[in-house]
């Protein structure tokens, strides 16, 4: 496969980053392109934890730290699409068990009523809404179907949400989310809404959010139709620095809200 070099300057707040990214040069789909910016918002996290420690706090977030991983996590329909991938991957074992969660997950969001709820929500932009639908998710204590031992076991493929949230409070306030004494830190931009509005310019079933317990569920996500879209990669990267500062993130330009691109 033939790939092009791109470099990239990215200007995080005063912190200016130079990085090169390797771009497949051949047609892509969405879930394709999802681990590229992946890496985008890596440089973020680390750029958020860096203001974090110079303002005296810490990230406490860690290995055995899964209360966060009971939320109602929105992810793109392509992140879903990337999901479906990892697990299909995961050995016999693991497969099985992590199938038989997001069966479970599902059977008794059926029972009391909220996966039609769920389905109902996704897309809406409202958040009061969905802070209290996210609420009352929480409260039914489901943990996500890749926790095990209170541990992310797909740490390096996680979604861009999960990517994004980090807490500074004590890690036991976590599982009271709703007392407002959670303590998150503040990212420079938020890449998982911005891949998704950026991705619903080439499929309108991308600009809506899906639940990641929903993810396996093909009332809920469209793998054939995601799959067969496809864009060449260098001009989906293009497109993309091209989407994140006046689309999505109310910057003038791409060049003042995340630097440039070239060959």
């Amino acid at each position: 496969m033939e790939y092009r070099n791109f470099h990239v300057r990215l200007r995080i707040g005063s912190t200016l980053v130079r990085m090169q990214m390797h771009v497949p040069d051949v047609p892509m789909s969405l879930p394709d392109f999802v681990p590229i910016v992946h890496g985008l918002a890596q440089l973020l996290v680390q750029a958020a934890e860096r203001e974090a420690r110079a303002a005296g706090r810490s990230v406490s977030c860690g290995p055995g730290c899964g209360a966060c991983c009971r939320q109602l996590v929105p992810i793109a329909p392509a992140e879903a699409i990337v999901l479906r991938r990892v697990v299909a991957q995961l050995d016999a074992g693991q497969r099985a068990r992590v199938e038989y969660r997001f069966a479970a997950a599902r059977k008794r969001l059926r029972s009391l009523g909220i996966d039609t709820r769920l389905r109902n929500e996704s897309g809406k932009k409202e958040p009061e809404s969905r802070r209290a639908l996210g609420l009352e998710y929480f409260a039914l204590g489901i943990a996500c179907p890749f926790l095990e031992d209170e541990s992310c076991s797909i740490h390096d493929q996680r979604p861009l949400a999960c990517r994004e949230y980090m807490v500074t409070s004590d890690p036991s306030v976590c599982s009271h989310p709703e007392f407002g004494t959670v303590e998150t830190v503040e990212m420079p931009r938020r890449l998982s809404q911005i891949f998704r509005c950026f991705a619903g310019g080439y499929s309108p079933q991308d600009s809506a959010w899906v639940p990641l317990i929903l993810a396996l569920d093909d009332a809920v996500v469209d793998p054939e139709g995601m799959e067969g879209l496809r864009v060449p990669g260098p001009m989906l990267l293009e497109r993309f620095f091209q989407a994140l500062a006046p689309a999505c993130a109310g910057a003038d330009s791409a060049e003042t809200a995340f630097g440039a691109l070239t060959e």
